[in-house]
Order: structure tokens, then sequence, then C-alpha cells
């Protein structure tokens, strides 16, 4: 899946832990598109607006939102 994502252009930040979705409104705005919720708060991570987001960790896990 790494090979698939770098193909694609994704972008992997080491060091930084996923804690969820902030939704449109929840930072301001109500226009203001979805958001990443992590830690440490990586000024060009954490305020990029997101289109999508891919969890690989098994069908049995999955994200609100």
């Amino acid at each position: 899946m790494l090979k698939v994502a770098l193909v694609l252009g994704v972008r992997i930040v080491p060091g930084v832990e996923f804690n969820g979705l902030l939704r449109p409104g929840e930072r301001g705005s109500p226009t203001d598109g979805w958001h990443l919720d992590i830690t440490p708060k990586i000024a060009e991570v954490s305020t990029k607006k997101i289109d999508m987001i891919v969890g690989a960790e098994g069908k049995r896990v999955t994200l609100e939102g």
C-alpha cells in the first residue's frame, strides 16, 4: 500500500499521531472543509483542508465522520 500511495503523490509524515477528523465548521467557518486533528500540531499538515483519508488498519476499524 505504501508504494501505491507514493505513486499517487501521497505525502507521508513520520512522528505524527492521528487523533480524529475535524468536521467543517469546527475550526471556525462552516465552509472551511475537513481537517485532521493530529499530535504534535504541525502547521503545514494540520492547517490543510483534506478531501480524502484512507484507513489501512483493517475492516473492523472505522473512522467517524
